[in-house]
């Protein structure tokens, strides 16, 4: 599993001390992410960067953000059988009538919400 490391304090003492900064402690919103790869994995990271014209960290970093979101998107997705899709789709366009509690619920809500102007209505 990767483990992100935090920021070394040693590179931005360094750096207000007047020392010329290493480059990744002058990019700001960035961190560090350490993992043990598999050499074959590595090897082909790297060509496929260079064949992309990426340096290795902005391939991985791409290549993580890509998969990641794709992950999200799977996960953020609602996804329903066919007949539960026609089952939503009919009750969205003919809605039954509203039930008496529901009816009651809502006129209840109009006399307090009348009642308590100021309410966070």
């Amino acid at each position: 599993m990767p483990a992100i490391a935090q920021s070394r304090p040693t590179s931005l003492t360094r750096a207000k001390r007047g020392s010329t900064p290493n480059k990744t402690s002058t990019l700001k919103n960035s961190d560090r992410l350490n993992c043990r790869i598999r050499v074959e994995v590595k090897r082909r990271a790297e060509e496929a960067a260079s064949l992309a014209g990426q340096s290795i960290t902005a391939f991985t970093e791409a290549a993580l953000e890509e998969h990641a979101q794709a992950i999200f998107e799977r996960h953020e997705r609602l996804q329903v059988s066919p007949r539960d899709f026609s089952r939503v789709a009919d009750l969205l366009a003919s809605p039954p009538a509203p039930k008496q509690n529901l009816v009651a619920a809502l006129r209840d809500y109009e006399k307090q919400k009348g009642r308590e102007k100021t309410g966070n209505w």
